[in-house]
């Protein structure tokens, strides 16, 4: 009988090599597929967020403008206008998003304009600007009422306007750069600046940085500034206001909570994309349009200008019963038995202090031991 023999095969250097060869390939060729599916899921994310936005703060300019008695008209002003500017910026956002990838008409005059005004993002980003202003905005007229309150009575909703005029005409020349940064070549528009060479890297860098400190770091600063010194304006009237009603040191509290919330979503929010567009420009990182990284700076800003209407409802309670009285039939119990109804007037004491306290909140409330007065709206 024959026999049999069992021959074991030592694997060579070649042999490993050729292994791991194919199996740095094979990664290699799943890194793009991964890449791909991070970035579908990014632009849905993104769709939902800016859906969500547009509405939520649609809603917010509908309760706003029903909300003139619970607030001073210059801080309304302002509310109307952040509501009205995200929701503008939302649905820019969601236009980019779902539009076909560089479309064009056909007719070369118009697809150059569409190019650089539209693909550039120019007109977008231009609304994220006026956005950040307005928080600014928000955060000094907040700052003169409560720090400055005889100055405040010479506030004009005029001078606020004229103010806007002049912000957006500084927003339309930060953002003007960016219509460079793509070109239209006779067939379609593409994403390769007009001007190359060392020079276009030092001025697109120069203006990376100046686009960081104007866009981010500047209204950083300005917020945690103006609103510190609210804070410590509110906690010394607290000290001095053991026999003042309690209602408008609640007031006053919604007003911290709300626009320290604010600020920090802001912060936070557009911290991300505005460090990553400063890293790419100076060379530091890749900044890839389209990409997934890029994708959730975009997400992160999109949330920025989403969630203002919400913070509204969870720390401002005269601007959530104003919401439920405009769009909610709300369920409670009466004489032992469930009603659906939509209210506007306190059922209950708890209600009534709302509403006393939302009376408050639109007047000039005289606190005699400051000496001063305060329009205590929130932001």
């Amino acid at each position: 009988m024959g026999s049999t023999s069992n021959v074991t095969t030592v694997p060579t250097a070649d042999h490993l090599n050729d292994e791991l060869t194919i199996t740095l390939t094979t990664v290699t060729d799943a890194a793009p597929m991964v890449n791909e599916i991070m970035s579908d899921v990014l632009v849905y994310a993104n769709i939902l967020m800016t859906s969500i936005g547009f509405i939520a703060n649609v809603l917010a300019c509908i309760v706003l403008h029903r909300s003139k008695k619970h607030f001073g008209a210059s801080i309304l002003f302002l509310l109307e206008h952040q509501s009205g500017t995200d929701a503008v910026v939302c649905l820019l956002g969601l236009a980019l998003l779902t539009a076909p990838s560089m479309w064009a008409t056909g007719l070369p005059l118009m697809d150059t304009i569409i190019c650089h005004i539209w693909h550039s993002q120019l007109i977008y980003w231009w609304g994220y600007l006026i956005s950040i202003t307005n928080l600014v905005f928000i955060a000094t007229e907040r700052y003169i009422a409560v720090c400055h309150p005889f100055k405040y009575k010479h506030l004009s909703i005029f001078r606020i306007k004229l103010a806007f005029v002049v912000a957006h005409v500084f927003a339309a020349m930060a953002v003007a750069s960016l219509s460079v940064q793509v070109r239209y070549n006779g067939s379609e528009c593409i994403r390769e600046a007009l001007i190359s060479g060392h020079t276009a890297e030092l001025y697109f860098g120069g203006y990376a940085l100046f686009v960081w400190l104007v866009g981010y770091i500047g209204p950083c600063i300005m917020l945690c500034i103006l609103y510190g010194k609210v804070i410590h304006v509110f906690r010394q009237r607290q000290e001095v206001e053991l026999g003042q009603s309690r209602t408008i040191s609640n007031a006053a509290s919604d007003l911290t909570k709300t626009a320290v919330v604010v600020t920090i979503i802001y912060m936070v929010a557009m911290g991300y994309d505005a460090f990553y567009y400063l890293l790419g420009y100076i060379g530091a990182t890749d900044f890839i349009i389209g990409s997934p990284t890029q994708l959730l700076g975009v997400l992160l800003a999109t949330t920025n200008a989403s969630a203002n209407p919400f913070v509204y409802i969870v720390f401002m309670p005269v601007y959530k019963r104003k919401f439920e009285s405009t769009f909610c039939c709300c369920c409670h119990w009466c004489h032992y038995r469930p009603i659906c109804c939509c209210y506007d007037r306190p059922t209950s004491g708890d209600d009534v202090s709302q509403d006393v306290q939302a009376n408050v909140q639109g007047e000039i409330v005289n606190i005699s031991t400051m000496s001063n007065n305060s329009d205590f709206g929130t932001v």
